[in-house]
């Protein structure tokens, strides 16, 4: 995912180079909580995979343990 935001203003920030109060700091920390959450499903779901994959690998070894 990726954002682009044109014709952001110098004074949309402060001396220190940080985003000063307002809408276009709401809307930054909107679509940083959106990647946030988008990442977080990606770990989840990788997570899972691997998970499913160890139970599938554990079940073909019973599966040959059996038959053998």
């Amino acid at each position: 995912p990726e954002a682009y935001l044109r014709h952001v203003p110098d004074d949309a920030f402060d001396a220190d180079g940080c985003l000063k109060e307002g809408q276009l700091k709401d809307l930054v920390t909107v679509l940083a909580h959106a990647f946030s959450g988008w990442v977080e499903t990606i770990l989840r779901s990788r997570a899972l995979l691997a998970e499913d994959s160890a139970h599938a690998a554990q079940a073909k070894k019973k599966e040959a343990e059996l038959a053998g």
